[in-house]
């Protein structure tokens, strides 16, 4: 097992933060069948109407849907609108 999981995980009981902001990962978050949010993204791999791949640590999510449309990106957050159809994250 990799020391920084296992620092991770005495972090996780100890700490007030959560493990996803410890560790880096994304935080996505599925608003209803119409928007998806991701907080700690690294950019975007391709953007198109019906797939959007967002980059991640360590992995890509991958947003299925028809309509999708940039409704914001900050370095801290990054929202998706249109008809949300599938969520794939690819490591």
């Amino acid at each position: 097992m990799r020391l920084g999981g296992k620092l991770l995980r005495k972090l996780d009981g100890g700490s007030e933060l959560p493990l996803t902001f410890l560790s880096g990962l994304p935080r996505i978050e599925l608003e209803g069948l119409n928007a998806v949010r991701v907080e700690m993204h690294r950019g975007l791999a391709a953007y198109g109407p019906e797939l959007v791949v967002v980059r991640c640590t360590g992995a890509e999510l991958h947003v299925r849907g028809s309509g999708l449309t940039l409704e914001v990106m900050t370095a801290e957050e990054l929202r998706l609108r249109g008809r949300i159809l599938a969520l794939e994250l690819v490591y």
